[in-house]
């Protein structure tokens, strides 16, 4: 399954597990499909699709939460999003660049406007707001609250590799869900195939994660190389001596460009 890139919203649970690969947001890891491909070729495709930048991020409100499920006993479950670039001239007013997963912070006052959450000794996140400091609009705040007494009690995003199944779940841009639990369960006679890796940080009110964790259990930041400049030398080692000298720009999701060719 591909989502093509662009921002999700969800309101309730998102479920992904069985003998499936998922590809989230056009980028590096390549999907069954690309964006091209999904405006061009998908069955009923809109007039106007919601594609934007490369790679994709997923925005949980209200009862949404993210449920990662290795249950089977065999097969293999591939959940993997592609970092999110937007364009330069977008970066300051687009919340989504470099995010995978964020919530709607905050809560709901009894006149149902978006205000502060604050559970005094327990969690303050502030409410989401849209560029320029507005109310984050139409998105409910998320109600998938890490801690008690605060509303909710479960997790925002929920891995469980516990089955046989092999696994290899990749979270490649940032996590972002503040007001939010991050739970990763593992078992000690099924681990050795797993791998679970969230490369662009992330931010929680709460990690748990259990004492047997993935073969492959990494949470860190890696700075991905989003573009590099080769230079390439072609000589003939027989006949008319001839060389050959290109520069190419390879970004990060295979795409390349030839700025100079010269043969000599």
């Amino acid at each position: 399954m591909f989502f093509a890139s662009g921002v999700y919203t969800f309101t309730n649970t998102v479920t992904i597990a069985g003998d499936v690969d998922v590809v989230v947001g056009d980028g590096a890891i390549q999907g069954c499909a690309n964006d091209f491909e999904a405006a061009t070729y998908a069955v009923d495709v809109p007039s106007q699709h919601g594609i934007s930048g490369l790679g994709a991020t997923f925005v949980f409100t209200g009862a949404g939460r993210l449920s990662i499920q290795a249950s089977l006993g065999v097969g293999t479950l591939g959940v993997r999003f592609n970092q999110r670039y937007v364009p330069e001239t977008a970066v300051a007013r687009d919340s989504s660049a470099g995010i995978s997963v964020r919530s709607a912070n905050g809560a709901l006052d009894p006149d149902a406007h978006g205000v502060d959450l604050e559970g005094p000794g327990v969690l303050s996140v502030p409410k989401s707001v849209m560029h320029g400091g507005q109310q984050a609009g139409g998105l409910a705040p998320s109600t998938v609250v890490a801690q008690n007494p605060l509303p909710g009690g479960g997790a925002l995003i929920d891995v469980d590799v516990t089955g046989a199944q092999a696994a290899d779940i990749q979270i490649s841009g940032y996590v972002v869900v503040p007001q939010g639990a991050v739970s990763i369960k593992a078992a000690a006679a099924t681990k050795a195939n797993k791998s679970v890796r969230f490369n662009g940080g992330a931010t929680a009110a709460m990690f748990d994660v259990s004492a047997d964790r993935p073969g492959t259990f990494v949470l860190d930041i890696v700075n991905p190389i989003v573009q590099r400049t080769f230079k390439v030398v072609s000589t003939a080692t027989a006949g008319t001596p001839v060389t050959s000298t290109a520069v190419v720009i390879v970004n990060q999701n295979g795409a390349y460009a030839i700025t100079s060719w010269a043969v000599q």
